[in-house]
C-alpha cells in the first residue's frame, strides 16, 4: 500500500487473497486453490482541526458592562474535514 488508511477518504477497503496448493506457475502441479475476501474498516479518529472563518480574525469582542445574561457576543462559522457527510 502506498498510503494511510484515511476514514474521509474511504471508510473501508477490501481486497482478495488467493492461496494455492502446489506450484502456480505451473498449472499442472496445482492441486487445489482458495480464495478468501478481506474487508478493512477504517476507524474515524479526529486527526483534522476545525478551520474557523473570518468572522473574528484579530478583532477582540467586547462584552459591554450591561449584557444581559444569555447575550449574543459572537457568532463564528467552522469547517471540520473529519465531520464529512458520507450519504
Amino acid at each position: 500500500m502506498v498510503t494511510a488508511f484515511d476514514y474521509e477518504s474511504a471508510s473501508s477497503t477490501d481486497f482478495f487473497i488467493l492461496g494455492y496448493a502446489g506450484n502456480p506457475l505451473a498449472d499442472s502441479d496445482v492441486h487445489s486453490t482458495a480464495e478468501t475476501r478481506v474487508e478493512i474498516v477504517v476507524k474515524d479518529v479526529n486527526d483534522n482541526a476545525p478551520e474557523f472563518g473570518s468572522g473574528l480574525g484579530d478583532k477582540p469582542v467586547v462584552v459591554h458592562w450591561d449584557s444581559e445574561i444569555g447575550s449574543r457576543l459572537i457568532l463564528l462559522s467552522a469547517t471540520d474535514a473529519d465531520q464529512v457527510d458520507k450519504t
